[in-house]
C-alpha cells in the first residue's frame, strides 16, 4: 500500500515497476506511447475527414453545374425553332425547348431548318442539329440546310412519324443514336463526306428498306442498323475497312450484302 510510504519511496517503487514492465512486458511501454500520441492521431484523422468532405462537396457542386448546363433554357426561339447560340463565332445549334434536355413535344409536321438566323441584330449560321433536338417529336419530314455539318447524339431519336429526311453533303458526322427508333423512316441517303456512321445510328428503323452508303464511309458503328427488319440489301462501299459488332443484327429481311476487298475486319 503506497499510503504508508514516503514520497521518495513511492517514486522509487514506481520507477522499479516501470523497469519491470519494460523488461518483461514491452507492450506496456508501447501502449503508453500510443496513448500519449492518440490526440495527435485523432487530429490527423479529423483533418483527413475534413479534406474528404470538402472534396465530396466540390464534386457535388461540379455535378450540379453540369446538370444546369445540360438542362438550361435555349438562347432563343425563331419561327418555332429553338437555338443555342455561340456568340464568339456566330454559329447556332438547333435544340429543343429544354436547351438540350431529353424530351420535347413542341415540334410537329414538316420542318425546314434555315441556314442562317437573325437574332439581336446579329446573323448566326446554323451548323449543327444538337443532342435530343427532335427526340420524341411528331415531325413528319425535315430538310437540313447545307450549312449544317453535324447531327449529334439522339437528334431525332424516337420520332416515330418521321418518314423523310434530306441530309446535305455538308454533313460529315452522324452521331450515335441519331435516328434510333425512327420506325416510319423508309429511306435515307448518307451524305458524300460522312466517314463514320455512329453506334445505333439507325437502330430500330423498322420501315427502312434501302440505304445508300457513300465511299467516304470507312466505319459502321456497333448495332448501327440493328432491327432494321425491312432492309433487304446493303452495298458496302469500296473504302470500308471496319464493321463493328451487331451492325446488321436482326435485319430479318436482308438477303443480299456486297462486301468490298478493302474490308479488313467484321467484328
Amino acid at each position: 500500500d503506497e499510503n504508508h510510504l514516503s514520497r521518495p519511496q513511492k517514486f522509487s517503487l514506481r520507477l522499479h515497476i516501470r523497469k519491470i514492465c519494460s523488461t518483461f512486458a514491452p507492450e506496456c511501454e508501447i501502449q503508453t506511447k500510443i496513448q500519449r500520441s492518440k490526440p495527435k492521431i485523432l487530429n490527423r484523422v479529423g483533418k483527413n475527414k475534413i479534406i474528404i468532405l470538402m472534396k465530396k462537396l466540390f464534386f457535388l457542386l461540379a455535378a450540379m453545374l453540369v446538370c444546369c448546363s445540360l438542362f438550361a433554357n435555349p438562347d432563343c426561339k425563331i419561327n418555332g425553332i429553338y437555338y443555342n447560340l455561340n456568340t464568339s463565332d456566330k454559329t447556332a445549334q438547333v435544340t429543343n425547348k429544354n436547351g438540350g434536355g431529353e424530351i420535347t413535344t413542341d415540334y410537329a409536321g414538316d420542318m425546314v431548318i434555315p441556314s442562317t438566323i437573325l437574332y439581336d441584330e446579329e446573323t448566326y449560321t446554323v451548323t449543327s442539329i444538337g443532342e435530343y433536338a427532335f427526340m420524341k417529336s411528331s415531325i413528319t419530314s425535315i430538310t437540313i440546310p447545307s450549312s449544317v455539318t453535324t447531327i449529334e447524339y439522339s437528334a431525332f431519336a424516337s420520332s416515330f412519324e418521321l418518314t423523310s429526311v434530306t441530309i446535305p453533303n455538308s454533313v460529315t458526322t452522324i452521331g450515335e443514336h441519331a435516328f434510333v427508333s425512327c420506325s416510319g423512316l423508309t429511306s435515307i441517303t448518307i451524305p458524300l463526306f460522312v466517314t463514320t456512321i455512329g453506334e445505333c445510328a439507325f437502330w430500330g428503323c423498322s420501315s427502312l428498306t434501302s440505304i445508300i452508303i457513300p465511299n467516304s464511309v470507312t466505319e459502321i458503328g456497333e448495332f448501327a442498323f440493328e432491327q432494321c427488319t425491312s432492309l433487304t440489301s446493303v452495298t458496302i462501299p469500296d473504302n470500308m475497312t471496319d464493321i463493328w459488332d451487331g451492325a446488321f443484327v436482326s435485319c430479318s429481311s436482308l438477303t443480299s450484302v456486297t462486301i468490298p476487298n478493302s474490308m479488313t475486319q467484321i467484328r
